[in-house]
């Protein structure tokens, strides 16, 4: 059966069955001058949006309700003159009654849609109520889109006269943000990176469309990424740069250095977008390295895919981790000494444990894994010597010797800053990277994958504003000696005071969010509309969800309680 002549059945048997406060005799089936819209869309890209408005008027000062109803795959949106009264992502039954519309001071958000939306008859007589509905279109061809309405009033003669339009929206008409096109000869998977040609369209500034001639055309190749995250409807992507005969290519994207390795992160539990990005520039205010990132709209395979955030991805490079090039010849005293980039993770690759086996929570699996030089290309006196050095930094801590002889404490003590400060659950144990270059010290960056922090999650208690994530069993036994290490904790305070009169100020950070806001703002219903229909079903989140303006004031104020907490420690100590 056709779904949308069902949902009229469903809409009849709705008001036959619950309706208990209009006039005996009243029957909810008197359906207005309407019709469904038939838009051809053969001459469409996937990436347009049919929208078909429909605005009346009621006649009648007895009006008592409204019924609207839409198709189920559609998006909708409903105005009483100019202010918003629905924003519904999926079509529903929505029963306009005869009560106050004071009773909804504030646009009703697509997690808050009630069962039935109130207005004053005398307001429907002198007001327009204006619907939109919307889709995305998902392939050529034809398709049926509109609404159906019914109403009930005393007085069946009086009829309510609707205008119907049609109009297609092409995403980015309008964009602030820069896009990037990809078209993949190849299903896309978590296993082989597939070719794929990709365009960009950058304006500097200016607007960007499809349209627009493209700043940068280019080969490459794609694989999806991560590791619980691939299993979410938004995927991230690794994407590397290549020119036409596949050989590697270092190009600029978005105005960031030249590599050929990058990230697509797909911001998708943080409603705000901005918990990666604001860490990684916040730790690089602190004068240490961190990925540069671009906010950017992704299109795969002519398929809109949302807001996306084009990433460096973590390697060796003079633009990237700045540490010496090594190779199977780096066999010398003082060659050997340097660089190294090592991570703890659960992730793949060759891992080894740390001597103090009981501090490690075997859950994970993985404790220590080599990221440069990789696995393969490791002679065993690089393996030995990294591994090494490592341990006699373990065991100088434990000790009471120089363990500072051995790591470069400033970058351990902003890393652990920022750490607490996000209140990262994944902090300390996972995604947590080291480096070391040719004759220099253990260093504790870059920052990476911080998108369960800043009170996102309830799990580890990532939601309250206090506690402390280094004493979790997890991490490594190092950080809770630093904390009771008189050197350690003096210099700590220090940095703590330092930066909370600069680069961590509330005024500092408000200023940071405030900037990615206005990056943002102008381009987030486009995200909002493609992915806002994907409620989220687990209760660990705890950001507000119901707008961008919302959850920006829960990262602001979570931010706030969060310092002054470890004010009231990090200043005592």
């Amino acid at each position: 059966m056709n779904k949308f002549f069902l949902a009229i059945i469903i809409v009849l048997l709705f008001f036959l069955s619950c309706d208990e406060e209009q006039d005996s005799g009243t029957i909810f089936n008197y359906p207005l001058e309407t019709q469904w819209s038939n838009v051809n869309i053969e001459n469409l890209s996937r990436n347009d949006t049919i929208i078909i408005f429909a605005e009346f008027n009621f006649k009648a000062q007895n009006a008592q309700s409204l019924i609207i109803s839409v198709p189920s795959n559609v998006n909708f949106k409903a105005f009483l003159g100019d202010t918003l009264i629905a924003n519904k992502t999926y079509g529903e039954i929505c029963n306009l009654n005869k009560q106050e519309l004071k009773e909804y001071k504030t646009p009703i958000t697509p997690y808050n849609v009630p069962s039935n939306f109130y207005l004053n008859a005398s307001q429907i007589t002198t007001e327009k109520i204006r619907f939109e509905v919307f889709k995305t279109v998902p392939k050529k061809g034809s398709e049926n889109l509109g609404i159906k309405l019914f109403y009930s009033t005393s007085k069946k003669e009086e009829k309510i006269h609707v205008d119907f339009t049609n109009q297609v929206k092409t995403f980015f008409s309008e964009s602030k943000l820069p896009i990037i096109n990809i078209n993949t000869e190849g299903a896309l998977s978590d296993d082989t990176k597939v070719v794929a040609d990709f365009f960009v369209v950058d304006n500097l500034g200016g607007n960007n469309s499809l349209k627009d001639t493209a700043t940068i055309k280019g080969k490459a190749k794609i694989k999806i990424r991560g590791s619980s995250s691939k299993a979410l409807p938004k995927q991230s992507y690794l994407f590397k740069t290549y020119d036409d005969s596949l050989s590697k290519k270092e190009i600029s994207l978005l105005g960031l250095p030249k590599e050929s390795e990058w990230v697509l992160y797909a911001p998708f539990i943080d409603y705000s977008l901005m918990r990666n990005v604001l860490s990684y520039k916040l730790h690089s205010k602190m004068e240490n390295y961190s990925p540069r990132t671009k906010y950017f709209h992704l299109i795969i395979n002519n398929d809109y895919r949302g807001i996306y955030v084009l990433v460096e991805r973590i390697k060796r490079g003079k633009n990237r981790i700045n540490v010496a090039k090594q190779n199977k010849k780096t066999i010398d005293k003082d060659s050997i000494t340097g660089g190294y980039i090592v991570k703890l993770d659960k992730g793949k690759g060759e891992a080894w444990a740390s001597t103090f086996k009981s501090n490690i929570d075997s859950g994970f699996g993985k404790w220590f894994i080599h990221v440069y030089p990789k696995s393969k290309n490791l002679t065993q006196a690089q393996r030995d010597f990294i591994r090494g050095y490592i341990a006699s930094f373990e065991t100088a801590l434990l000790n009471g010797g120089n363990w500072d002889d051995y790591i470069e404490t400033k970058s351990f003590i902003d890393y652990m800053i920022m750490m607490e400060m996000t209140k990262n659950v994944d902090g300390y144990r996972l995604s947590t990277f080291y480096s070391k270059d040719r004759g220099g010290k253990l260093k504790a960056d870059p920052l990476w994958d911080l998108n369960l922090s800043f009170g996102l999650t309830s799990y580890y208690d990532g939601y309250k504003t206090e506690g402390f994530m280094y004493k979790d069993k997890a991490s490594p036994f190092w950080w809770q000696y630093f904390m009771q290490n008189p050197k350690f904790k003096k210099a700590f305070k220090a940095r703590w005071k330092e930066l909370r009169k600069t680069v961590l100020s509330e005024k500092a950070i408000n200023h940071a969010i405030n900037e990615e806001v206005n990056l943002l703002q102008s381009d987030i219903h486009y995200n909002t509309e493609k992915w806002m229909s994907y409620k989220e079903t687990n209760n660990w989140r705890k950001e507000d969800q119901t707008s961008f303006k919302g959850s920006i004031s829960y990262l602001k104020n979570w931010i706030k309680k969060r310092n002054a907490y470890l004010d009231s420690i990090f200043l005592q100590l």
